[in-house]
Protein backbone atom coordinates (compact mmCIF):
# COMPACT_ATOMS: atom_id res chain seq x y z
CA UNK A 1 0.00 0.00 0.00
CA UNK A 2 1.47 3.71 -0.91
CA UNK A 3 2.06 5.70 2.16
CA UNK A 4 0.73 9.23 1.62
CA UNK A 5 2.27 12.38 3.36
CA UNK A 6 2.18 12.52 7.30
CA UNK A 7 0.67 14.91 9.40
CA UNK A 8 2.44 16.76 12.65
CA UNK A 9 -0.46 15.93 15.50
CA UNK A 10 -0.89 18.43 18.46
CA UNK A 11 -1.84 17.51 21.66
CA UNK A 12 -4.96 16.61 21.21
CA UNK A 13 -7.57 14.60 19.89
CA UNK A 14 -6.97 14.35 16.30
CA UNK A 15 -5.83 16.99 14.73
CA UNK A 16 -5.02 20.53 16.42
CA UNK A 17 -5.31 23.94 14.77
CA UNK A 18 -4.87 26.42 16.84
CA UNK A 19 -6.92 29.69 15.94
CA UNK A 20 -6.88 31.75 18.79
CA UNK A 21 -4.77 33.00 22.31
CA UNK A 22 -4.66 30.68 25.49
CA UNK A 23 -7.38 29.57 26.75
CA UNK A 24 -8.01 31.22 30.21
CA UNK A 25 -10.76 29.47 33.08
CA UNK A 26 -14.18 29.05 31.85
CA UNK A 27 -17.40 27.71 33.67
CA UNK A 28 -18.87 26.58 30.51
CA UNK A 29 -17.56 25.54 26.71
CA UNK A 30 -19.53 27.02 23.37
CA UNK A 31 -18.46 25.06 20.74
CA UNK A 32 -19.57 25.71 17.08
CA UNK A 33 -19.27 23.32 14.35
CA UNK A 34 -17.44 24.86 11.14
CA UNK A 35 -16.05 23.40 7.73
CA UNK A 36 -12.44 24.21 7.51
CA UNK A 37 -10.33 23.39 3.92
CA UNK A 38 -7.43 21.24 4.21
CA UNK A 39 -4.84 21.76 1.26
CA UNK A 40 -2.85 18.36 0.40
CA UNK A 41 -0.62 18.78 -2.53
CA UNK A 42 -2.86 20.32 -5.34
CA UNK A 43 -5.69 18.98 -3.57
CA UNK A 44 -8.40 21.23 -1.31
CA UNK A 45 -11.19 19.23 0.53
CA UNK A 46 -13.37 20.23 3.42
CA UNK A 47 -14.33 18.98 6.32
CA UNK A 48 -16.63 19.14 9.35
CA UNK A 49 -14.70 20.58 12.75
CA UNK A 50 -15.57 22.12 15.97
CA UNK A 51 -14.61 25.22 16.91
CA UNK A 52 -13.99 25.23 21.08
CA UNK A 53 -12.99 28.19 22.90
CA UNK A 54 -11.14 29.30 20.06
CA UNK A 55 -9.32 26.39 19.19
CA UNK A 56 -10.57 24.10 15.65
CA UNK A 57 -10.41 20.49 16.53
CA UNK A 58 -10.46 18.55 12.81
CA UNK A 59 -11.10 14.64 13.31
CA UNK A 60 -7.60 12.94 12.19
CA UNK A 61 -9.64 10.08 10.32
CA UNK A 62 -11.86 12.70 8.63
CA UNK A 63 -9.26 14.25 7.26
CA UNK A 64 -7.51 11.41 5.71
CA UNK A 65 -11.02 10.02 4.62
CA UNK A 66 -11.49 13.10 2.86
CA UNK A 67 -8.45 12.54 0.38
CA UNK A 68 -9.30 8.68 -0.03
CA UNK A 69 -6.40 7.99 2.77
CA UNK A 70 -6.49 5.72 6.15
CA UNK A 71 -4.11 5.78 9.47
CA UNK A 72 -1.40 3.26 8.23
CA UNK A 73 0.95 4.51 11.26
CA UNK A 74 0.91 6.09 14.69
CA UNK A 75 3.81 8.00 16.73
CA UNK A 76 3.59 10.14 19.77
CA UNK A 77 3.68 13.21 17.11
CA UNK A 78 2.96 12.15 13.23
CA UNK A 79 0.18 9.96 12.08
CA UNK A 80 0.33 8.18 8.52
CA UNK A 81 -2.00 7.95 5.78
CA UNK A 82 -1.76 5.52 3.22
CA UNK A 83 -3.95 5.26 0.13
CA UNK A 84 -7.41 3.29 0.57
CA UNK A 85 -9.53 4.01 2.95
CA UNK A 86 -10.19 1.60 5.51
CA UNK A 87 -13.79 0.03 7.33
CA UNK A 88 -14.15 2.26 10.82
CA UNK A 89 -16.37 0.51 13.73
CA UNK A 90 -18.81 2.91 15.80
CA UNK A 91 -19.05 -0.37 17.83
CA UNK A 92 -18.96 0.33 22.02
CA UNK A 93 -18.14 -3.48 22.47
CA UNK A 94 -21.85 -4.41 22.99
CA UNK A 95 -21.73 -7.83 21.54
CA UNK A 96 -22.80 -7.16 17.73
CA UNK A 97 -20.55 -7.92 15.31
CA UNK A 98 -20.16 -7.71 11.69
CA UNK A 99 -21.62 -10.81 9.87
CA UNK A 100 -18.65 -11.08 7.60
CA UNK A 101 -16.02 -11.44 10.43
CA UNK A 102 -14.30 -14.81 12.04
CA UNK A 103 -13.33 -12.94 14.96
CA UNK A 104 -14.42 -14.28 18.14
CA UNK A 105 -17.18 -11.85 19.43
CA UNK A 106 -16.52 -12.33 23.06
CA UNK A 107 -17.25 -8.95 24.63
CA UNK A 108 -16.42 -9.49 28.31
CA UNK A 109 -12.77 -9.58 29.90
CA UNK A 110 -11.17 -13.01 29.41
CA UNK A 111 -8.15 -13.45 31.78
CA UNK A 112 -5.14 -15.05 30.24
CA UNK A 113 -1.91 -16.15 32.34
CA UNK A 114 0.59 -14.13 31.23
CA UNK A 115 -1.08 -12.89 27.97
CA UNK A 116 1.82 -9.93 27.51
CA UNK A 117 4.64 -12.28 27.38
CA UNK A 118 3.43 -14.75 25.38
CA UNK A 119 1.90 -12.92 22.64
CA UNK A 120 5.26 -10.02 22.63
CA UNK A 121 8.22 -9.51 21.61
CA UNK A 122 10.93 -7.87 22.90
CA UNK A 123 8.71 -6.35 25.97
CA UNK A 124 6.06 -5.60 23.30
CA UNK A 125 3.04 -7.40 22.26
CA UNK A 126 3.87 -8.73 18.50
CA UNK A 127 1.02 -7.93 16.04
CA UNK A 128 1.65 -11.07 14.23
CA UNK A 129 1.31 -13.48 17.75
CA UNK A 130 -1.31 -11.62 18.45
CA UNK A 131 -3.49 -11.95 15.09
CA UNK A 132 -2.62 -15.70 14.93
CA UNK A 133 -3.43 -16.35 18.16
CA UNK A 134 -6.94 -14.38 18.00
CA UNK A 135 -7.61 -16.75 14.58
CA UNK A 136 -7.09 -19.63 16.04
CA UNK A 137 -9.67 -19.53 18.68
CA UNK A 138 -6.72 -19.12 22.00
CA UNK A 139 -7.80 -15.34 22.93
CA UNK A 140 -10.12 -12.61 22.06
CA UNK A 141 -9.62 -9.17 21.22
CA UNK A 142 -11.12 -8.34 24.70
CA UNK A 143 -8.01 -10.54 26.48
CA UNK A 144 -6.87 -9.43 29.63
CA UNK A 145 -3.36 -10.27 31.28
CA UNK A 146 -4.23 -12.02 34.54
CA UNK A 147 -1.51 -10.21 36.65
CA UNK A 148 -1.82 -6.90 35.64
CA UNK A 149 -5.52 -6.59 33.97
CA UNK A 150 -4.76 -4.85 31.00
CA UNK A 151 -6.36 -5.71 28.05
CA UNK A 152 -5.06 -6.08 24.42
CA UNK A 153 -6.13 -2.39 24.11
CA UNK A 154 -4.59 -1.56 27.74
CA UNK A 155 -1.24 -2.60 25.90
CA UNK A 156 -1.67 -0.58 22.41
CA UNK A 157 -2.31 2.67 24.41
CA UNK A 158 0.96 2.04 26.71
CA UNK A 159 2.82 0.70 23.66
CA UNK A 160 1.48 3.36 20.97
CA UNK A 161 1.17 -0.46 19.46
CA UNK A 162 -0.97 0.79 16.37
CA UNK A 163 -0.07 -2.78 14.93
CA UNK A 164 -1.63 -4.28 16.97
CA UNK A 165 -4.55 -2.02 17.13
CA UNK A 166 -4.66 -2.72 13.28
CA UNK A 167 -5.56 -6.35 14.53
CA UNK A 168 -8.57 -5.64 17.25
CA UNK A 169 -9.93 -2.66 16.28
CA UNK A 170 -13.02 -5.04 15.33
CA UNK A 171 -16.61 -4.85 16.16
CA UNK A 172 -16.70 -6.75 19.53
CA UNK A 173 -14.15 -4.45 21.14
CA UNK A 174 -14.77 -3.66 24.57
CA UNK A 175 -13.48 -0.39 25.24
CA UNK A 176 -14.89 -0.03 28.47
CA UNK A 177 -12.59 -3.05 30.25
CA UNK A 178 -10.69 -1.82 33.37
CA UNK A 179 -7.65 -3.17 34.79
CA UNK A 180 -5.98 -3.87 38.36
CA UNK A 181 -6.29 -0.18 38.97
CA UNK A 182 -9.84 -0.12 37.21
CA UNK A 183 -8.50 2.33 34.74
CA UNK A 184 -9.84 2.30 31.16
CA UNK A 185 -7.54 2.45 28.45
CA UNK A 186 -9.32 6.40 28.01
CA UNK A 187 -8.09 7.33 31.60
CA UNK A 188 -4.29 6.11 30.28
CA UNK A 189 -4.46 7.21 27.23
CA UNK A 190 -5.49 10.80 29.46
CA UNK A 191 -2.37 9.97 31.62
CA UNK A 192 0.18 9.42 28.99
CA UNK A 193 -0.77 12.17 26.40
CA UNK A 194 -1.79 9.52 23.61
CA UNK A 195 -4.08 12.55 21.99
CA UNK A 196 -4.84 9.68 18.98
CA UNK A 197 -6.01 6.84 20.82
CA UNK A 198 -8.06 9.09 23.05
CA UNK A 199 -9.85 10.25 20.03
CA UNK A 200 -10.36 6.79 18.71
CA UNK A 201 -12.04 5.87 22.11
CA UNK A 202 -14.00 9.34 22.07
CA UNK A 203 -15.02 9.70 18.63
CA UNK A 204 -15.48 6.25 17.27
CA UNK A 205 -16.36 4.10 20.24
CA UNK A 206 -17.76 6.19 22.68
CA UNK A 207 -15.72 5.45 25.40
CA UNK A 208 -17.71 5.86 28.83
CA UNK A 209 -15.79 8.35 30.51
CA UNK A 210 -17.04 8.57 33.51
CA UNK A 211 -15.92 5.34 34.44
CA UNK A 212 -13.78 5.78 37.58
CA UNK A 213 -10.31 4.40 38.73
CA UNK A 214 -9.47 2.89 42.00
CA UNK A 215 -8.56 6.27 43.20
CA UNK A 216 -11.90 7.43 42.10
CA UNK A 217 -10.83 9.09 39.10
CA UNK A 218 -12.37 10.35 35.98
CA UNK A 219 -10.44 10.56 32.86
CA UNK A 220 -11.11 13.96 32.84
CA UNK A 221 -9.42 14.54 35.81
CA UNK A 222 -5.84 13.17 34.70
CA UNK A 223 -5.58 16.23 32.36
CA UNK A 224 -4.47 19.52 32.38
CA UNK A 225 -7.09 22.09 33.17
CA UNK A 226 -8.22 24.46 30.35
CA UNK A 227 -5.52 22.01 27.89
CA UNK A 228 -6.78 20.96 24.81
CA UNK A 229 -7.54 17.29 26.54
CA UNK A 230 -9.24 18.88 29.22
CA UNK A 231 -11.46 21.04 26.99
CA UNK A 232 -12.21 17.80 24.44
CA UNK A 233 -13.52 15.38 27.65
CA UNK A 234 -15.46 18.36 28.47
CA UNK A 235 -17.72 18.84 25.57
CA UNK A 236 -17.39 15.14 25.01
CA UNK A 237 -19.15 14.25 28.47
CA UNK A 238 -21.58 17.07 27.86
Amino acid sequence: MKKASTFLLGAVVGITLTAGTTIGAANYLKATPKKVSIVVGSNQNSVEAMNVQNKLYVPVRDAGDSFGYSVSGVTSTTVTFAEGKTATTNSVGTGTTDKNTTTPSKTEGEYVEGLHDKYGTNGKLDAEKVKAAIAAGEISVNAQDKGTGNSLLHYVVLENNFAVYSVIKVNALNVNLQNGELQTPLILSVIHENGFYEGELTNYYKSDATIKDNSGKQAIDYSKPNSSTYINLKFYMM
